[in-house]
């Protein structure tokens, strides 16, 4: 009996190393990190990261998106006021326009005043947007917070607040330091699920 424990104990603690090691992404590997797809008008949109310039692909299905070519763009920006690297890009779909956002910043303005690391955009039925961020200035863990965007999708108006909706309660979470990330949106049969 002892024996069939450590056995088991052993293939148990085997299969966890081994399973972590050989993960790789099943579109594009390496892919870069913090990959997107969004699926639009008939065609797949890829998008990934790597610090200072992000990936774009598109594909009709999934199984060319592994060969597309990628097209490279690079991010640079010296102010202090704006990130020096890029993080958690996404692209949206309002309006028949296409919006990418990243971490703080669009491309021509900020959505919030304030740092909103690895934010999202949130669609309801309604038309309504929201942004979905994390709160990290004058909080004393991160938080995870929303506000109403304009009604041009990708604005925030300076006078309207965040509301928090979640902070980390978790013992996973609450490791060395309360942290929350990466929040992502799935919609399903006519509802709204913050992830």
């Amino acid at each position: 009996m002892l024996l069939f424990k450590v056995v088991s104990v052993s293939l148990r603690l085997f299969n966890l190393f081994c399973s972590g090691a050989s993960f790789t992404k099943p579109i594009r590997s390496p892919g870069g990190g913090d990959s997107h797809i969004l699926w639009c008008y008939g065609c797949y949109y890829f998008i990934s990261i790597e610090w200072m310039k992000f990936y774009l692909a598109s594909a009709t299905i999934i199984e060319i998106m592994r060969m597309a070519t990628l097209k490279v763009f690079y991010y640079s920006n010296s102010s202090p006021t704006r990130c020096s690297s890029l993080w958690v890009l996404e692209i949206h779909y309002f309006d028949e326009e296409r919006h990418l956002t990243w971490d703080d910043c669009l491309y021509t303005w900020r959505v919030m005043n304030d740092s909103s690391p690895d934010g999202t955009v949130i669609r309801f039925n309604d038309r309504s947007a929201y942004f979905d961020y994390l709160c990290v200035t004058g909080v004393p863990h991160q938080f995870t917070c929303v506000s109403k965007l304009g009604d041009d999708y990708i604005s925030s108006s300076p006078n309207i607040t965040c509301t928090m909706i979640s902070r980390p309660e978790e013992p996973w979470k609450k490791s060395e330091v309360h942290m929350q990330d990466g929040q992502y949106c799935l919609y399903s049969g006519g509802k709204t699920y913050i992830g």
